[in-house]
């Protein structure tokens, strides 16, 4: 705060947005961290009271330091990457974002590293990145232009898409720190233990979203994505078995069936609403195509049918053949074994677009404008 008359002196037209959480928030944030501590308690004895040693998670479950505001706000500024419309800081609980009055074309120039630091550093402790660079890397093409969002945009568009951002996080915050989404089938009853899985598994979404949008180097975004959709499709059953077709769903869903990711997105509304939900079926186009261009063999794609043709005899559309490609991707980059080396991965070279990481990004953001289509009813 004390930077923001600078800011204003140097841009007369910016507006300065604060976040923070209140006390209510704070106490359920307080209260998953307890739950989770039961995991450290002695002996895990609940039915000698003299048995259970000390909360040794209890640092963490405090009423202040649990909502990291400046972790949030960093998000739409990293969509905006390398591009810069605004600034993000925190301080404890409190998370500012000062909007410039105009767009700086390019932040990163010749050090692309320093110029993506400060989102790292407000959004993570996890993220800390060598500044040095070597001088024979210090050439423009070397340097990984990913960007999210291409087009220039007004200030107010920007603004107009934060305040959306917010209140979808708002909105989505109230979702999860609420016990009544997080009981047994059987019984009916808060499951404190998995409430409190289900909100660390959206803090590590959060910060594969910050690492994707940061990072410089493809593979890295590639594999958070991965990641995001594990973290996805944990969170909509505890079915391992179906969590490998939401996987896929969520990557390229069947024309008839639903799509969240889609369904989130269109609650935002303005030029970067329309722009991200043209997006969506523009990397899924992508992923399609290059997931078709990418087979080397002779005579197992038929052009004119539109079909992939496998080893075992099964006969894909391109959009199965993608889905299927990606979830043995994640496989290999997981260590796990990959059951359908052989007729999948064996006549591609598994390549995938550049574009592909997009499809995470805008899976948070319909995660957080509709967590009920992501969230399972029932733990």
């Amino acid at each position: 705060m004390g930077l923001a008359p600078f800011f204003f002196e140097k841009y007369p037209q910016g507006r300065l947005i604060a976040v923070w959480g209140d006390g209510a928030l704070h106490s359920a944030f307080a209260i998953l961290r307890v739950m989770g501590a039961a995991i450290d308690l002695a002996d895990r004895d609940f039915d000698q009271l003299e048995a259970i040693g000390p909360f040794r998670m209890l640092s963490d479950a405090q009423n202040a330091g649990v909502f990291y505001a400046g972790k949030y706000l960093s998000i739409p500024v990293a969509m905006l990457l390398p591009k810069m419309y605004a600034f993000a800081a925190s301080k404890v609980t409190i998370g500012f974002l000062f909007l410039l009055g105009e767009c700086i074309p390019e932040v990163r120039e010749f050090y692309p590293r320093s110029g993506l630091e400060f989102v790292r550093s407000e959004a993570s402790g996890l993220f800390r990145q060598d500044l040095d660079i070597d001088v024979e890397d210090m050439t423009p093409d070397k340097i990984d232009r990913f960007t999210l969002l291409s087009p220039t945009f007004e200030t107010e568009d920007i603004r107009s898409f934060i305040r959306q951002y917010l209140r979808n996080l708002s909105l989505f915050l109230r979702y999860i720190t609420d016990p009544s989404h997080f009981v047994s089938r059987s019984t009916g009853e808060w499951i404190g233990l998995s409430h409190y899985r289900a909100w660390l598994s959206f803090e590590r979404i959060t910060d594969e979203v910050v690492l994707m949008l940061t990072d410089d180097n493809s593979y890295l975004r590639k594999a958070a994505l991965f990641r995001i959709l594990d973290q996805l499709s944990s969170l909509a059953t505890s079915d391992q078995a179906r969590q490998a077709s939401i996987f896929r769903d969520l990557a390229l869903p069947d024309p008839m069936a639903s799509d969240p990711i889609s369904e989130g997105l269109a609650l935002y509304k303005g030029a970067i609403g329309t722009y991200l939900r043209s997006l969506l079926p523009a990397a899924r186009a992508a992923l399609i195509n290059t997931a078709v261009g990418s087979v080397y063999v002779p005579g197992i794609v038929d052009k004119k049918r539109q079909s992939i043709s496998l080893k075992d005899g099964r006969v894909l559309t391109p959009r199965e053949y993608a889905a299927s490609l990606l979830r043995e991707l994640r496989n290999t980059e997981h260590a796990y074994y990959t059951r359908n080396f052989d007729s999948i991965l064996s006549i591609s070279t598994g390549d995938t677009p550049e574009s592909l990481p997009a499809i995470g990004v805008l899976a948070y953001l319909a995660l957080l404008a509709r967590p009920d289509l992501f969230l399972q009813r029932r733990w």
